[in-house]
């Protein structure tokens, strides 16, 4: 690399880094939006954050074993890829303390019981065990929110 190329990106980090910390402070001067400040609903933005990223881990496991000829997670593939969608909503909602969580909580219950139940077909493999525990932790805070 060359030195002024260096320099160039040892700047560009340094002022990205000045903007970051003054929007950061800026939000935290807003009523409500301290880094500091634990949301309502922590315990279900939890669920959805593990359950979001373990469907997608799961839906990645189903299309490589589909790939590979085994079509018996096609079911499973479709309803991790669905519930992964659900809980980034469902995140995203219940971080905000939305009016329609609790709607969408039941709604989003709905997805994690079956996607749990597909899940559970196949105890063999581990990233569909791995999400369908996730979905029976997040269906549960689900549950509570509803």
């Amino acid at each position: 690399m060359e030195r002024r190329q260096l320099l160039f990106s040892m700047g560009a980090v340094a002022l990205a880094a000045s903007a970051e910390r003054g929007v950061s402070q800026g939000m935290a001067d807003m009523p409500g939006m301290s880094h500091s400040a634990s949301p309502k609903h922590q315990a279900l933005i939890d669920a959805a954050s593990k359950c979001s990223s373990s469907a997608e881990a799961c839906t990645t496991h189903c299309v490589q074993m589909l790939a590979a000829g085994d079509k018996s997670l096609l079911a499973c593939a479709n309803s991790s890829r669905e519930l992964a969608v659900v809980c980034n909503g469902l995140f995203s909602l219940a971080s905000q303390d939305a009016p329609n969580l609790s709607k969408y909580a039941k709604l989003a219950a709905e997805f994690c019981a079956t996607c749990e139940a597909e899940c559970r077909k196949h105890p063999q493999h581990p990233p569909c065990v791995s999400c369908g525990d996730a979905c029976a932790a997040c269906a549960k805070e689900c549950s509570r929110v509803a």
